[in-house]
C-alpha cells in the first residue's frame, strides 16, 4: 500500500469523501463498513475491557495490577514518600505481571522533587556486554539490566523510607506467593513451549505437567531469596553478589559472553528532562537514552503546525486521521539524532530538534515523501504513576523490552532481557537507546498531568491521550476511554516479534465512515488484532495517568490504569 501519499483528505469535501467510500467499498482489500459507528455489542465489549479510574484528595498510586498499586499504598502509609511507593509498585509489577517486565530489565522514570520544584529523569537502561557474542544464541542476546541501578539510585536521592523497608515487602510476596488472574494464567498457556524448556520454567509455571490455571498460587521462592537479599545489601549485593553470579552462569550456558565485570560496572544515569511549552503546558519528558518523549513532542508540534485541531477528532474525521498517520510515519524522518543520547540529552539542543524536525515532517507530509517507518517492537512493559501527599510525582515505565519471559532464560528467578537484537550493530559496553516516553505538565506553574505508556502503540497513545487532556479538556478517565488509533500490528511466532508495517491498529468502535477514506487513502486499518491472549484486545498503547485539579477538593487527584489491564488507580 501507498504509504507516502499526500494528504487529499485534508483538501477534500465531504461528498468526495463519500463518493470514494462507497466506490471502494465492496473491493475485495477494503472492508468498509456502513454505518454511524460501532455496534451496542462492540461498544459493551470495549467498556468491559476497559482501566479502573479512581479519585482521591491526598495521594494516589496507578499501576496495571492491584498488588502493585497496594504495594505502593502501604508504603506511602508507613511514611514513604512517591519515589519509595514508586520502587515498590515497580518490583512487585516485576513479581506479578506475566513475563512483560523483569527486575532484570529496565526502566527510565520522571522525579518531581515538590520542595525544590526540580524534575529529573533517573534511567537505568540496558547494556551490551563489553565482548560481543557470536551467533544469534539465546545467550548472546542477553543485555545487561540497569532498573536496579535506577531505582538503588532514585531511593538514595529522593527516598523517604530506607530501601530495605521497602523491598522486603514485596520479598514476601514472592514467598507467599498470589492467585493468577485471567491474563497470569492465559500467558502462562500461550508461552507453555517457551517456558517448559527449563528447569525452572518447569517447576515454577507448571503443576503436574500442565500450566497453572487461573486463581492458582504461583510461589516464585527463587525470586524472594533475590529481593530478599538485595533489600539487606542494596544494589552491590544484586550486581556483585550471587544474583550476578547466576546471571553470568545462566548467559554462558547458553552462548553468551556478559561477565562479572559488566555487572559491577553497572550504573543508573541521572539526566536532565526535555522541557518544552505546549500552548499554555510545560512539559517535561524522557530524555538520554529514552527518545519515547521526542517522539511525543515531535507529534504534537507537527499537529500544531498542521493546526490539526480544524480537521476535528481523529475518531470522528477521516482527515484527522489520516494526518495522524502520516505523523507517527513521518517520524522516521528523524531517526538520526532520535537515536543520538547526547542530542537528548541537551534541553537546548533537543528543543532546537523538535522545532526543526516538525516542520519537515510536515514539509514531507504535504509532499509525498514520507520515508517507510521504522516502529520500535518487542518492548513489552508497565507503568506506574505516583503522587504522594507533599505534591512529589512519580512518573516511570519498565521493561524487559522483548516478548513474555523473553527467550525463556532466568537467573535467581527473574526473566532476562534478551532484546539485542532489538539494537543491531551496538558497541560493546555502550548503552541501548529505548522507546520510554512518560511526562508530567505544568499549567500556571502548578503540575497537572503525570503519565507513562506502555505497548506497542505507546507514542500515538502518547499524543492522543494528553492532547485529549491538555488540548481538549478532558478528565483523565474520559482522556483514556476515548477511541484511538495505535501503532502496527504485531504477531509473536517462537519469541520473536514480526511486525506488519502495512496495518495501523484502530480502535473497533471507530465508524466505517471514517475508517474507509482512510482505508482507500493508502493505510491498512485493522480494529481487531490475530488472536490474542485477550478476547477482543487491541493495542492502541497502554496510557496510566494522574491528572492534579486543586480546586476539586475531595477529588484533587484522578487516576486512570491501561485499559484490558487488570489495573488500579486508588489513593485517599
Amino acid at each position: 500500500m501507498a504509504r507516502t501519499a499526500a494528504l487529499p483528505l485534508l483538501v477534500a469535501t465531504a461528498s468526495v469523501l463519500g463518493a470514494a467510500c462507497s466506490s471502494h467499498a465492496s473491493d475485495s482489500g477494503w472492508a468498509c463498513p456502513p454505518g454511524p459507528g460501532a455496534s451496542a455489542a462492540a461498544e459493551q465489549q470495549i467498556q468491559s475491557k476497559r482501566g479502573t479510574m479512581g479519585t482521591a484528595a491526598t495521594a494516589m498510586v496507578a499501576t496495571s495490577h492491584a498488588l502493585s498499586t497496594q504495594m505502593g499504598l502501604g508504603v506511602l502509609s508507613r511514611g514513604g514518600n512517591a519515589v519509595d511507593a514508586y520502587v515498590a509498585a515497580v518490583l512487585t509489577d516485576d513479581l506479578v505481571l506475566p513475563g512483560v517486565t523483569s527486575t532484570a530489565g529496565l526502566t527510565g522514570f520522571l522525579v518531581y522533587v515538590a520542595a525544590t520544584k526540580s524534575v529529573y529523569y533517573v534511567q537505568g537502561p540496558l547494556k551490551a556486554p563489553g565482548v560481543a557474542a557470536s551467533g544469534s544464541s539465546a545467550g548472546a542476546q542477553v543485555m545487561i539490566p540497569g532498573e536496579v541501578a535506577a531505582l538503588a539510585l532514585a531511593s538514595r536521592s529522593y527516598g523517604q523510607l530506607p530501601w530495605g523497608d521497602v523491598v522486603t515487602p514485596v520479598a514476601e510476596l514472592a514467598a507467599q506467593g498470589f492467585a493468577l488472574d485471567q491474563l497470569y494464567a492465559a500467558s502462562i498457556a500461550v508461552n507453555a513451549p517457551l517456558l517448559s524448556q527449563s528447569a525452572y520454567g518447569q517447576k515454577t509455571f507448571f503443576a503436574n505437567g500442565q500450566p497453572l490455571a487461573e486463581g492458582a498460587t504461583l510461589a516464585q521462592p527463587d525470586v524472594a531469596a533475590t529481593l530478599s537479599a538485595l533489600a539487606s545489601g542494596g544494589a552491590a549485593a544484586f550486581y556483585q553478589g550471587t544474583w550476578a553470579s547466576q546471571f553470568v552462569a545462566a548467559v554462558a550456558g547458553a552462548g553468551g559472553t556478559a561477565s562479572l565485570a559488566d555487572l559491577a560496572g553497572s550504573q543508573a544515569l541521572l539526566e536532565d528532562p526535555i522541557i518544552y511549552q505546549h500552548n499554555d503546558a510545560t512539559l517535561f519528558t524522557s530524555s538520554g537514552y529514552s527518545n519515547g518523549g521526542a517522539r511525543l513532542l515531535l507529534a504534537l508540534q507537527t499537529l500544531d503546525d498542521a493546526s490539526a485541531v480544524a480537521v476535528g477528532p481523529y475518531d470522528e474525521s477521516p482527515a484527522a486521521l489520516e494526518l495522524l498517520l502520516h505523523v507517527h510515519a513521518a517520524e522516521s524522518s528523524q531517526e538520526s539524532w532520535l537515536e543520538d543520547p547526547t542530542a537528548l540529552a541537551n534541553p537546548v539542543t533537543a528543543n532546537a530538534d523538535i522545532v526543526s524536525g516538525a516542520q519537515a515532517m510536515w514539509s514531507m507530509i504535504l509532499a509525498g515523501t514520507v520515508p517507510p517507518a521504522t516502529p520500535a517492537v518487542g518492548t513489552h512493559s508497565s507503568a506506574v504513576v505516583v503522587v504522594d501527599a507533599a505534591g512529589n510525582i512519580v512518573a516511570g515505565t519498565h521493561t524487559i523490552e522483548t516478548t513474555n519471559w523473553g527467550l525463556g532464560l532466568f537467573a535467581g528467578g527473574l526473566p532476562l532481557s534478551t532484546s539485542a537484537s532489538l539494537h543491531p550493530g551496538i558497541a560493546p559496553g555502550s548503552f541501548a537507546m529505548d522507546p520510554l516516553s512518560s511526562e508530567i505538565a505544568f499549567v500556571g506553574g502548578q503540575p497537572s498531568l503525570a503519565m507513562s505508556t506502555y505497548g506497542t502503540g505507546l507514542h500515538p497513545g502518547d499524543v492522543q491521550v494528553l492532547s485529549n487532556i491538555l488540548d481538549v479538556g478532558l478528565d483523565a478517565e474520559d482522556a483514556v476511554l476515548e477511541p484511538r488509533a495505535g501503532y502496527y500490528s504485531v504477531t509473536t511466532q517462537n519469541g520473536v516479534d514480526f511486525v506488519d508495517l502495512s496495518t495501523h491498529m484502530l480502535d473497533e468502535r471507530v465508524p466505517g465512515t471514517v475508517v474507509c477514506p482512510v482505508r482507500v487513502a493508502g493505510f491498512g486499518l485493522l480494529q481487531s488484532e490475530p488472536p490474542p491472549i485477550l478476547q477482543g484486545f487491541i493495542d492502541t498503547g497502554f496510557p496510566t495517568v494522574i491528572t492534579l485539579t486543586p480546586s476539586a477538593g475531595p477529588t484533587h487527584l484522578q487516576g486512570m490504569t491501561p485499559e484490558w489491564m487488570n489495573g488500579v488507580a486508588a489513593g485517599y
